[in-house]
């Protein structure tokens, strides 16, 4: 059977038995700054993710009551373990980013259009955390600070094609894509959150309530075909029992 009508059943299958969990947008609660998912796209939009495939997520800031910010830190975890080892525990990869060239830009009374924040380096996956720390891979979306503080809502944002971001309407703070890198061979899937978290100092150097979002996904191998008939079987003898209690039920 070619790998690709094996991952298709695998999915239907895996759906079916109830082994993956749905998709899970959770939408950010009304809180003024946060992070939330605008969309997701790819192989893996459905909730799971075989082998080689990728799910891609676009994402917007908001602050909605423009709170003084000094600092902001926006980040992606939940697919790996801290350790010493360096594995990547789920066989989740980052692979790819884009963010825009400044956030949260806002207008003085007086002053007029003033810029947000500026990143301090372009979106990238850290490893890293110090020589007594344990390894834990992570994506850092923005991580920027500014002596002065900003206030911008994040509506009027050049997002990552140039345009205003409006919420997600015409553009998007943030895109970044993941990719199932579990060596071939491998057995286990891995049911996994992906967090996508704010941080933010305020102008008195303290921390601001935040929300994020997160998305349940899971990881497989690539199935083989004497799984996939022992699940197929698995769940025609669970239809067949169904079927024969209804007769029974109806002849009685």
């Amino acid at each position: 059977m070619p790998p690709s009508i094996r991952l298709a059943l695998a999915r239907r299958l895996i759906a079916a038995l109830a082994l993956a969990p749905a998709i899970a947008l959770m939408p950010s609660l009304a809180v003024a700054l946060g992070v939330s998912i605008h969309s997701v796209s790819g192989d893996g939009a459905d909730g799971v993710l075989g082998i080689g495939e990728t799910v891609t997520f676009e994402l917007v800031i908001e602050n909605d009551a423009e709170e003084l910010v000094h600092a902001l830190l926006i980040k992606v975890d939940g697919y790996d373990e801290p350790d010493y080892t360096r594995v990547r525990d789920y066989g989740l990869s980052y692979q790819s980013a884009q963010g825009a060239t400044r956030v949260l830009d806002w207008v003085d009374p007086i002053l007029g259009p003033q810029p947000g924040l500026v990143p301090l380096q372009p979106p990238h996956e850290n490893n890293y955390h110090g020589s007594t720390n344990p390894y834990l891979y992570e994506t850092v979306l923005f991580e920027g600070i500014s002596l002065s503080p900003v206030q911008g809502n994040g509506q009027n944002d050049l997002g990552i094609n140039g345009n205003p971001v409006q919420g997600g309407a015409s553009d998007v703070h943030f895109r970044v894509t993941f990719v199932n890198v579990l060596p071939p061979g491998s057995s286990e899937s891995h049911s996994i959150d992906l967090n996508f978290r704010m941080r933010a100092i305020g102008g008195l150097g303290n921390d601001l309530p935040t929300t994020g979002d997160t998305f349940a996904l899971t990881i497989i191998p690539e199935p083989n075909t004497a799984l996939l008939i022992a699940l197929a079987l698995g769940l025609l003898s669970g239809s067949r029992f169904v079927r024969a209690d209804a007769r029974a039920s109806h002849e009685g």
